[in-house]
């Protein structure tokens, strides 16, 4: 999948399209008995919700961290430079308040992002904290520096 149709895909699916992709995967490490499940590098605040609450209907009982990717291209809209949105353009701060009613969740924030943004995400991540006085923990780590561009893939540039 190219990149700029890696953040729209949940335009054209359904919830039973995205339960169906990921609950094999996720029947497997339940069934393995983990302790902490990370559902990470995620686009779309509306799919990570659709997973929690499959967890939810399945009463599992393990520890949830939910990782957002901040970059990314909405339809022709770049949300590159917003480090305050998700790659599907969520607002960081909607995914917190969202993510933190479900009480299997004790991890917050975002990978795979240019290191330059992390102070920033972490920034507005801790305000959702705050705001919702939760014990939520905040969790942001960057990419390798690699950039990516559309026909050429992964280029080697350092951040």
């Amino acid at each position: 999948m190219a990149r700029n149709t890696l953040a729209i895909y949940m335009d054209k699916v359904t919830e039973a399209d995205i339960i169906d992709m990921h609950s094999k995967r996720l029947e497997v490490l339940i069934n393995s008995n983990v302790d902490i499940l990370a559902i990470e590098t995620m686009r779309s605040l509306a799919e990570v919700e659709m997973i929690l609450r499959f967890l939810q209907s399945r009463n599992v009982n393990v520890k949830v961290l939910d990782l957002f990717q901040s970059t990314g291209k909405l339809r022709e809209e770049e949300v590159e430079n917003d480090p305050s949105r998700t790659a599907y353009g969520d607002y960081v701060t909607d995914a917190f308040q969202t993510v933190s009613k479900y009480s299997n969740v004790f991890g917050f924030g975002t990978n795979c992002v240019n290191r330059k943004k992390c102070e920033y995400i972490s920034e507005v991540s801790s305000q959702a904290k705050a705001e919702a006085a939760s014990d939520i923990r905040l969790i942001v780590y960057p990419n390798v520096g690699q950039t990516w561009i559309s026909d050429k893939g992964k280029t080697q540039k350092q951040c």
